[in-house]
């Protein structure tokens, strides 16, 4: 899609006033987020303008900080051309995420993480993750950011949560949700940075492989629990449909890689 350049010059004259001003009031805002909806289409930089939506709702026309950013780096990409380029489908390694409440004397959620090459990972999530949802999609987020520091520009990833499976691939959350939103920023920039295309389908919590790791401080060992998370995949693979609800992800149109 060519961006109008008039229209995006507009746009970015309206943001200089906001920063000059350090106030912009509701209606211009919501016109100028909705200029850079429009330019960023087919992609999604839904993320990155969720607080300038909220704050458009409350009613604030402060130009914060935290606005002036998010919306510069939105801006940024949407003067980018976007490129499309075309990868058959491959197999990928497969990937299983899953997020377990804090145990009873702790606080922080604990995320366990199934992969190939004897991937077996119990991880605390940060003390910023405060629901099982927010936890959830950071399992999923961990899972992704393994498979790109491996080299794996395909990978299927396998989680028992409707809510983080969904949020990922629209590429969206609630404007009331600044945690989900973050991780979904976080998911943006490492799958632009390493051009990844996400796979993701729904596993039953019972045949989760990742379920078990999740719960690695309650099995007697570490390695109990591995093999736990074995017999768990054993039964996944041989279930009726391992891959349930199975959608691809393409990679993002902007890529950061060549610049590096």
């Amino acid at each position: 899609m060519q961006n109008q350049p008039a229209v995006l010059a507009g746009a970015f004259r309206m943001w200089l006033r906001g920063v000059g001003k350090g106030l912009m009031c509701v209606a211009d805002l919501l016109r100028f987020l909705g200029r850079i909806h429009w330019h960023s289409k087919p992609a999604s930089l839904s993320c990155f303008l969720a607080g300038a939506y909220q704050a458009a709702y409350k009613g604030s026309s402060r130009f914060t900080r935290g606005l002036i950013c998010s919306t510069a780096t939105a801006l940024l990409f949407c003067t980018a051309p976007q490129s499309y380029a075309y990868r058959a489908p491959r197999s990928a390694p497969t990937f299983f995420a899953d997020a377990v409440p804090p145990r009873q004397g702790t606080c922080r959620f604990t995320v366990g993480i199934v992969g190939p090459k004897g991937c077996y990972r119990a991880r605390r999530c940060p003390a910023w993750i405060q629901t099982l949802p927010q936890a959830e999609l950071y399992g999923l987020y961990t899972a992704a950011k393994i498979a790109a520091y491996e080299g794996m520009s395909d990978v299927t990833i396998g989680v028992n949560s409707d809510t983080a499976r969904m949020q990922a691939l629209s590429e969206r959350a609630a404007t009331a949700c600044p945690v989900q939103n973050k991780l979904l920023r976080r998911l943006f920039w490492l799958r632009v940075w390493s051009a990844q295309r996400l796979v993701l389908f729904r596993v039953p919590s019972a045949l989760n492989p990742a379920d078990p790791m999740s719960r690695a401080n309650g099995f007697p060992s570490f390695p109990q629990a591995m093999r736990e998370a074995d017999l768990r995949r054993l039964r996944w693979e041989n279930s009726d449909q391992p891959y349930q609800a199975l959608t691809h992800i393409d990679p993002p149109p902007w890529s950061l890689r060549a610049c590096t």
